[in-house]
């Protein structure tokens, strides 16, 4: 039988052998037949929305959907919340015309994730209107911290929300994560969210620092968590000037994609280009005695990590603390200063070129 059928040019969709979440979610609800965007949405809000007195709420006193009670001024009358009724059947309605295209794990993606998003709405409000009542407030007493604290059990279901409707491309709400080796990294891309560029602004950034088969370990922890969570996932580490990727084997398993990950050749403190790093060492007091052209001309084709041409050259340790102080100054010099942006030579160097992967993230 075709899964779809139109009624008076109204698109039916069969939704035999489907299920969608019951009140709570680990409930299931057998869908059997075909159904209208009017029929779905008035099912979801059949099993989804929970009759309560409006009154119990704390925007009930200006909400446009809460009805006088007819016999107490001092309550309204108990119904379905019309907020979260109303979100529903925009969202299917909106939405309906997808299931035409979509396979069968989508079209189940689809009905979770709008169990997941009429959730949020419901919670939401429930949260909003406990905050703007003082009463409510006053009702918990010295656990007041605990109600205001409880708004963070929202993104509990916004993960799952992002889980099933990442695997739709139209809803777009796949976001980009970097997963970064170390700390130096990790700060160097959080300050650069002062520069006000786009790029950043949004960027979220965990380092999964560590050694040998813990530091492995961790890398696919950390992939399996966000790839579930609904998120595209990206990754950065240091070759350590060895040729091979380093990343070869999590590509292979699937738990990244090619073309997601970025490699420097050493590491990161090698591949800021050596006239910043000279002027951000002397401006931390280092190289005192040293001139520009003398330090270029002595690292001039040097193999090896930047840090230990410093430590053996001069003398100055790298450590983990001074590498995350190089990475924030560096920051802040590209932040008030726009020389770098659509400058070519500045593309052409390791920086420059991890500035580009960071873009398409």
């Amino acid at each position: 039988m075709s899964q779809i059928a139109y009624d008076n040019l109204e698109i039916q969709v069969n939704l035999s052998g489907y299920t969608m979440p019951g009140y709570l979610d680990h409930e299931r609800v057998n869908l059997n037949g075909f159904y209208t965007s009017k029929t779905l949405s008035d099912l979801m809000i059949e099993y989804w929305i929970p009759y309560m007195e409006c009154h119990k709420c704390g925007k009930s006193d200006y909400c446009k959907y809460a009805l006088p009670h007819p016999y107490n001024s001092y309550k309204k009358q108990e119904i379905k919340c019309g907020v979260v009724e109303t979100a529903i059947k925009n969202h299917i309605k909106a939405t309906f015309e997808l299931l035409q295209k979509l396979n069968h794990d989508q079209i189940q993606d689809y009905l979770d994730g709008a169990y997941y998003t009429a959730k949020f709405i419901q919670q939401a409000e429930v949260f909003i209107g406990n905050y703007l009542d003082e009463d409510i407030i006053n009702y918990f007493g010295t656990y007041a911290p605990l109600a205001f604290g409880q708004v963070c059990k929202l993104r509990d279901g916004l993960n799952l929300l992002g889980h099933h409707l990442s695997k739709i491309p139209e809803f777009h709400v796949e976001k980009g994560v970097l997963l970064v080796e170390g700390e130096s990294e990790k700060s160097f891309l959080e300050k650069m969210k002062r520069s006000s560029l786009y790029t950043f602004l949004n960027l979220i950034t965990e380092t999964y620092s560590g050694t040998g088969n813990r530091r492995t370990s961790r890398i696919e922890m950390l992939l399996d968590k966000y790839k579930k969570d609904g998120y595209k996932v990206f990754i950065q580490g240091d070759a350590d000037g060895k040729n091979n990727n380093i990343f070869s084997d999590l590509i292979s398993k699937g738990k990244i994609a090619e073309g997601n990950e970025f490699l420097f050749k050493y590491d990161f403190e090698s591949a800021i280009p050596l006239k910043w790093l000279f002027y951000i060492l002397k401006k931390q007091g280092d190289l005192s005695n040293i001139c520009e052209n003398e330090f270029l001309k002595k690292i001039e084709g040097y193999e090896g990590s930047v840090c230990k041409f410093l430590s053996d050259s001069y003398g100055l340790g790298i450590n983990s603390q001074k590498k995350i102080k190089i990475a924030e100054d560096l920051a802040e010099l590209m932040s008030s200063s726009e020389i770098w942006l659509q400058n070519e030579e500045f593309d052409e160097t390791e920086l420059g070129k991890f500035m580009k992967f960071i873009h398409k993230i």
